[in-house]
């Protein structure tokens, strides 16, 4: 028995602890193969983490500062080795939503309360939550987020400045302002694309390999990927060497720049309780008022985010998403004391944390000492990065987002889905990305509820060997209280037409001689509500000289039609094959019956005429 008590709570430990189940069995090749994935990845953070920082209207700095603790808790509490979790364009594009014209303060508390919902959620196991966001909702709306922030970075392609209230206004916006286009700033933006592209490119190479040992072409793919997957850091690199350059010889730079970034590491500071807005104090309730949907809503997406990444990286194994929101959730709460915006998986990072041979989470310490090498080193020289530079980079990483064969796929497929995306995407664009998310989950559990309520009832005739005619409804899902009205529209009207066309069931029995039969072999669960709506149905069909039966029920179900139905007005069998037994049986004993009283009515026939 301690044995036993013993087992669980190891295995409860390694469940909630991960790092528990595989440290004891780390060695020096997985440690080696952790190093280099987490170098790699972290080049691949360092500048996504400014532009992100950047598009959240936040200072670069602070995209660095978000990229440490994300990393670190989740190589303790992660489940999924290849996850990268630090700045992405959907939680910056979020926090700017939520945070824009108020200070830095309210970012640490959007970031703060992210990470106590998502560990509540976690500790209360709540996981499933997540399996209520559709493919198509989220397709929706990453597809949407991806075009308003390619869009908000138009500005720094032109080299002008505005602030638009909304997606519509921005656009309203450039067009008003695009005669103070700096052609400098966008010839520089063309190029950084242009640039990206091709080098994204170069990992799709395909070589061919004359030599028998391959050792040429191995390396030289190796360096084809490299260059591939750093194109971000050595474009940004490239253009503030550029860019001090031009400073260093002509005085003046051409291009609108990042602006100064601090150098030194973060400060730890608890999360405020109140803060003070353009000369207006806001107390604890006010913040959590401002950020209204907010506090739920950033939450959720990056949750959805985790897990999605998660389940593409399991390698079939089930992903415990309670987890992933406790991991996330731990490193958002740490995040928030050194004023870091929320944080989530990244898919893009995540895929080069794979391709580089990641063997477990530490990989994530790696990037860290990355990104707080770069806070102490890198940050004098991040200044001269140009504004449009750094816009090209981030336009290229949204755009891959934007899903456009899913589109083609569910018009196809399925009309439903399709609707939920198109309103989704449109709601995200025309209303705004918080309300847009809602309406896609919205219609998603409408989708649901309706799907619940309004089952597929397939319907079909049976001839037995004896000539006897049943009617068959086999419902495609459970039998609740929702569902029991539309079945029982269904077997009606079924009844209606066939009166109308004079085809009914041929009389088989006296009084109650035509069976209506309710395969229940797709219905795993009842409640008292649907139980009582059938024995109501079986009561209606008594007076249209029908009984109903039911078969292929389990025990549950069957217990609920028998306590709901004090008169026995439904016939229970187990299979189909039970009840056409002993309807067979019941017709054997009649005929016998009838054949013994005629035989005794001929015999007493007999006896008088002999007595007389």
């Amino acid at each position: 028995m301690q044995l036993t008590m013993k087992t669980k709570l190891t295995e409860l430990l390694h469940r909630k602890v991960p790092i528990l189940a595989w440290l004891p069995k780390y060695n020096v090749n997985a440690a080696v193969s952790d190093v280099l994935a987490g170098i790699t990845v972290g080049l691949t953070l360092i500048p996504q983490a400014i532009a992100y920082a950047s598009l959240a209207g936040l200072n670069p700095k602070y995209g660095l500062y978000s990229s440490i603790f994300g990393g670190v808790m989740y190589i303790f509490l992660g489940t999924t080795k290849q996850l990268s979790v630090g700045p992405t364009s959907i939680m910056a594009l979020l926090c700017l939503t939520y945070t824009h014209d108020t200070s830095l303060e309210m970012v640490a508390f959007l970031t703060f309360l992210t990470g106590l919902v998502q560990l509540t959620c976690g500790l209360l196991s709540l996981g499933f939550v997540v399996e209520f966001v559709s493919l198509p909702v989220v397709s929706g709306f990453t597809s949407s987020t991806a075009i308003i922030m390619a869009s908000s970075q138009l500005k720094y392609f032109l080299g002008i400045q505005f602030k638009p209230k909304n997606f519509l206004d921005m656009y309203v916006q450039l067009f008003k302002n695009i005669g103070k286009t700096k052609y400098s700033d966008l010839s520089l933006g063309v190029a950084c694309v242009v640039l990206l592209l091709f080098m994204k490119r170069l990992q799709d190479i395909k070589l061919t390999d004359k030599e028998p040992p391959g050792v040429k072409i191995k390396y030289l793919k190796s360096f084809l990927w490299f260059i591939s997957t750093g194109r971000n850091a050595f474009i940004l690199m490239g253009c503030a060497i550029i860019t001090y350059v031009l400073k260093n010889t002509h005085e003046k730079v051409p291009f609108a720049l990042v602006g100064n970034i601090e150098s030194g590491f973060p400060s730890l500071a608890f999360p405020p309780t109140h803060i003070n807005i353009n000369g207006t104090d806001l107390g604890l309730l006010d913040m959590v008022s401002h950020l209204n949907t907010g506090i739920f809503l950033v939450p959720l997406v990056g949750l959805v985010a985790n897990v999605a990444i998660a389940k593409a990286f399991s390698e079939g194994k089930i992903v415990d998403a309670s987890q992933e929101m406790i991991a996330l959730g731990m490193g958002n709460l740490a995040g928030s004391f050194i004023n870091a915006m929320p944080v989530a998986s990244s898919f893009s990072r995540s895929a080069v944390n794979n391709a580089s041979g990641v063997q477990t989470t530490l990989g994530g310490l790696y990037t860290s000492i990355i990104v707080l090498l770069s806070l102490s080193l890198l940050t004098p020289y991040l200044q001269y990065i140009p504004q449009a530079s750094l816009a090209a980079v981030l336009v290229c990483a949204v755009l891959t987002l934007v899903e456009i064969e899913i589109m083609a796929v569910l018009w196809k497929t399925n009309k439903r889905n399709f609707l939920t995306l198109v309103v989704t995407f449109a709601a995200c664009l025309l209303i705004g990305i918080e309300i847009g998310l809602l309406c896609g989950i919205c219609l998603d559990i409408f989708n649901l509820l309706h799907f619940n309520a309004r089952p597929n009832v397939h319907f079909d005739k049976k001839v037995t060997d004896m000539g006897f005619e049943f009617w068959l409804f086999e419902p495609s899902g459970g039998l609740l209280f929702p569902t029991v009205d539309y079945l029982r529209e269904v077997v009606l009207s079924k009844i209606y037409e066939d009166n109308n066309k004079n085809k009914m069931l041929h009389r088989t029995r006296a009084a109650g001689d035509v069976y209506i039969i309710i395969n229940c072999s797709h219905i795993d669960k009842t409640d008292y509500t649907a139980a009582k709506g059938v024995v109501s149905l079986a009561q209606d069909l008594l007076h249209k000289k029908c009984q109903l039966v039911v078969i292929n029920a389990i025990k549950s179900v069957q217990a609920a039609f028998v306590s709901a139905d004090q008169n026995a007005y439904i016939h229970v069998y187990s299979t189909y094959q039970d009840f056409v037994s002993a309807i067979h049986k019941d017709f054997y004993d009649v005929r016998n019956s009838i054949d013994t009283l005629s035989e005794l009515h001929h015999h007493d026939k007999v006896d008088h005429e002999t007595i007389f």
